[in-house]
């Protein structure tokens, strides 16, 4: 029987699948019942995609491991809190990069440009996923989680604004926008984001344990 992992943790009821697809879709199953979602799966060390039809029906045998890792709602949440912080700091970085090639009219300042905005967008993304992930309405939060979304807010506007300068001519304009507004907004939201966190009661979690139910009786 494959030897198969959940969270680090043996999980001997589910060995005798022999067929990933199978495996998958109990997986799934158990998720549900506690609240969790696949979203990784390794067999023999390497990741596989289980979106992937043709890998569904991979046979499994009794020398393959297959490490799962599952995780509540709450957890990705968090997860991508602490992504969207670093995305952040990276942020600060190419804006500094963009500014200085705009001023300086470098050949540059379109890749940097394009780069910035790039990040920009994953860095948004990240910061607004936790509430779709839980399914909270941002018009419920307390003021300060409220904040911290606004600053996402004027770091997307203020990043279209200045691109809208840059690629009119108006070069030192776009680095004004970019110092001046999307810097201090990157770096409010910096630091509301543990707050943030705190709110949505997301900022301290553990992996979930998935407890085997002992057989029935005379089984």
């Amino acid at each position: 029987m494959a030897d198969v992992r959940i969270n680090g943790k043996r999980f001997p009821a589910l060995q005798a699948i022999d067929v990933l697809g199978q495996l998958v879709n109990r997986l799934e199953a158990l998720g549900a019942s506690h609240a969790s979602v696949v979203t990784a799966v390794h067999v023999n060390g390497r990741l596989v995609d289980i979106d992937t039809h043709d890998l569904l029906r991979m046979r499994l045998d009794n020398e393959d491991t297959i490490e799962v890792r599952m995780e509540t709602v709450a957890q990705m949440a968090f997860e991508c809190i602490q992504v969207a912080q670093e995305m952040a700091e990276l942020l600060v970085f190419d804006l500094k990069v963009a500014t200085l090639h705009l001023w300086s009219n470098n050949r540059q300042q379109d890749k940097s440009l394009e780069t910035l905005i790039n990040d920009c967008h994953k860095f948004l993304s990240l910061g607004a996923r936790p509430l779709d992930l839980l399914g909270t309405d941002p018009h419920t939060l307390p003021a300060v989680a409220q904040q911290c979304l606004r600053q996402l807010d004027s770091v997307a506007s203020n990043v279209e604004d200045a691109t809208l300068l840059a690629v009119s001519g108006e070069a030192k304009d776009a680095c004004h926008v970019l110092v001046a507004r999307v810097k201090p907004a990157v770096e409010r939201w910096l630091g509301l984001s543990a707050a943030f966190a705190e709110q949505l009661e997301i900022d301290r979690l553990e992996v979930p344990t998935f407890v085997e139910k002992p057989a029935h009786p005379g089984v």
